[in-house]
């Protein structure tokens, strides 16, 4: 929502249901979702006006407009549109408080593009505007191609097209950079040049992000003094996407004299940030700035050190601001620091007088290519035994696999397995589809009868990956195992020159860290 402090105003415009649903990481989404991201939108407090969609499109937006404007949110519901008359009468139809028009701002654009005559255009866009405000419905006007018309095709005609829609009513007039070409020195000099014909207080921005500088810009544009922005929380979009509000508030809060939002309400900008990822069923960035799952994070030794000695050393700010946390990695050049720090995570504290060993254990692991990273569950498992703290509900004795391949290059396999479960030897066999699938069906089918919460746990994910090719087929083989039970999940690793035992290691490690 807008907030005011000492009579100055920011209003910020959410366009996922515009810009966002362009990505091409998005297929479509759903009413329930739909609803659902414009609601955690709205707990975060920030936003003056969610836009819900195209008022006018036959893709089910125009439903998702009326569905939201009976949510009772905080944010006025916008509605998107062209600039035209007709446009606007189905706007009215939908009775939106808030319509989202565009119109070109290049005279090119006009006549190439629309085929019309530009002064015809012109009056076209101000009856749409009129239009709308005769109707009591708040104007918010988005000029394409707005940067490159005042200095690339004709000034006159963009400037002509502002004021006039001013005078027709207009809350605000957006400056449009649609192909995200636009320079600093250009947006400086584009706003410095409109406001002269209008008031600063009504100008707007909307950045793409083609050439990696949106937010900067639209935090260039809020020091010369624009009050409206728009952008997408998250940043997706076409192409490289739009200003991304989930990075640009928090800047403008912490670096200029944007207090206009409640510092709580940035404890929930990264659940929402991968709330909204997830029910979009898109990727969430795990270096996204401020929200990333791994963007707190560091495996360098001295980083380590050094921000356990000092903390926020390392760190541009505290990541519990936007509801993150600091992270630690291992890997060959992690010392000691990051191994304690690393270990407290997970809840084990290594005695001061074991640290120096189990660190030079690990380096020793990590020269032969075992990485624990990304595979938390198999490195507790490890630190556990190095300390001596795991109890073997099981021991391993032996296992034999023989393969079929039938007619058509299709292989059956067939695994043996002797283990050791709760003091007695157990024998048993399964067949699979190939190796591994067999292996791990006569696991579970030896672990489950003496352990049912096994029942429960599936694997998710297999992954594999060779460990310096330069040995040809006596390269080392790391595969990951991700295991869930439905409420958890867990990462498994296994290392060897042997593909089978790798897959058994991780295997074992995925099944013994749910019932050890």
């Amino acid at each position: 929502m807008r907030r005011i402090v000492m009579g100055i105003e920011l209003s910020i415009l959410d366009t996922t249901f515009r810009d966002g649903m362009q990505s091409s990481l998005i297929e479509a989404a759903g009413p329930k979702d739909a609803l659902k991201v414009l609601r955690l939108l709205d707990e975060l407090g920030c936003f003056e006006y969610l836009e819900a969609g195209f008022a006018v499109s036959n893709n089910g937006d125009g439903e998702r407009i009326k569905a939201a404007l009976k949510l009772g949110l905080k944010a006025k519901i916008a509605a998107f549109g062209w600039a035209t008359p007709d446009t606007a009468k189905q706007m009215i139809a939908v009775a939106v408080p808030v319509a989202v028009l565009v119109a070109k701002a290049r005279k090119r654009d006009v006549e190439i593009a629309l085929r019309r005559d530009p002064e015809e255009y012109l009056s076209v866009v101000k009856q749409a505007v009129e239009l709308l405000v005769e109707n009591g419905i708040e104007v918010i006007l988005d000029i394409e191609h707005a940067f490159q018309a005042v200095f690339e095709d004709n000034q006159e005609y963009v400037l002509r097209l502002l004021r006039e829609c001013h005078e027709a009513g207009a809350r605000w007039l957006v400056l449009c950079d649609t192909n995200g070409k636009a320079s600093v020195g250009v947006v400086e000099a584009v706003i410095k040049i409109v406001s002269k014909e209008i008031p600063l207080g009504v100008i707007g921005v909307h950045f793409h992000n083609d050439r990696g500088r949106a937010v900067v810009l639209a935090e260039i544009a809020y020091e010369q003094g624009i009050r409206h922005i728009q952008g997408v929380f998250g940043g997706f979009g076409e192409r490289a996407g739009n200003t991304d509000l989930s990075v640009l508030i928090p800047n403008l809060y912490l670096d200029s004299d944007c207090r206009f939002f409640s510092r709580t309400a940035f404890k929930k900008f990264t659940a929402t940030y991968r709330s909204v990822s997830e029910i979009l069923n898109i990727p969430a960035d795990p270096t996204h700035p401020w929200v990333g799952e791994k963007v707190f994070y560091s495996k360098a030794g001295m980083h380590a050190s050094g921000e356990n000695l000092d903390p926020g050393s390392y760190l541009h700010f505290d990541p519990e601001f936007t509801g993150n946390h600091i992270s630690f990695g291992l890997s060959g050049i992690s010392g000691k620091a990051n191994l304690s720090i690393k270990a407290r995570e997970i809840g084990i504290e290594i005695p001061e007088n074991k640290l120096p060993e189990i660190a030079a254990r690990h380096k020793e692991l990590a020269d032969r290519g075992i990485s624990f990273e990304r595979a938390e569950a198999s490195f507790e498992l490890w630190l556990l035994r190095e300390l001596g703290s795991l109890k073997m509900p099981f021991s391993f004795i032996g296992w034999r696999i023989v393969d079929e391949c039938q007619p058509g290059g299709q292989i059956k396999s067939e695994a043996s397995l002797a283990m050791i479960v709760s003091g007695r030897e157990c024998l048993s066999n399964a067949r699979g589809e190939g190796p591994v699938n067999a292996l791990e069906k006569v696991l579970r089918k030896i672990l489950e009868k003496e352990f049912p919460a096994i029942k429960q746990v599936r694997m998710s994910e297999f992954s594999f990956k060779t460990v310096d090719m330069r040995k040809g087929s006596a390269a080392l083989v790391r595969i990951l195992c991700v295991f869930t039970d439905g409420c958890r999940t867990w990462t498994t690793v296994g290392v060897n020159e042997d593909f089978l035992w790798a897959a058994w290691q991780a295997m074992l490690d995925g099944y013994l860290y749910r019932i050890a």
